[in-house]
């Protein structure tokens, strides 16, 4: 779909990307607010619960902002069960909190983009 929308209208693909982006905002605010109150010494000021949403046309997600670069190198500073604590504790509850609003504002976006297109 995007490919032929994209050979009529350049900015449709860019457009897309960008409204499903801010219709996963909410569960990238409510995942680093959860990582930052449910995770034992990751407070809300860690760079840890830091989230951010990336993607494109077909699929738009939420991960963490920092990578675990440094603990390769210091073994002292490792969490092995870090990404399983987030993925429990944090995403998938923001996921399930909002997904109706996320639902929302997909549809909301892919209806104003139809609406543009018929005009």
């Amino acid at each position: 779909m995007s490919a032929a929308f994209g050979k009529v209208n350049r900015t449709f693909s860019k457009d897309l990307r960008n409204r499903l982006k801010e219709a996963a905002e909410p569960v990238r605010a409510d995942a680093a607010r959860l990582a930052g109150s449910e995770i034992r010494n990751m407070g809300d000021g860690s760079p840890w619960s830091g989230m951010r949403t990336g993607g494109g046309i077909t699929i738009v997600y939420v991960a963490p902002k920092k990578r675990g670069a440094a603990s390769r190198r210091n073994r002292n500073i490792r969490r092995p069960n870090l990404a399983t604590l987030l993925m429990d504790r944090a995403m998938k509850p923001a996921l399930e909190r909002n997904r109706e609003l996320v639902a929302q504002k997909a549809d909301r976006a892919l209806e104003d983009m139809q609406r543009d297109w018929a005009t």
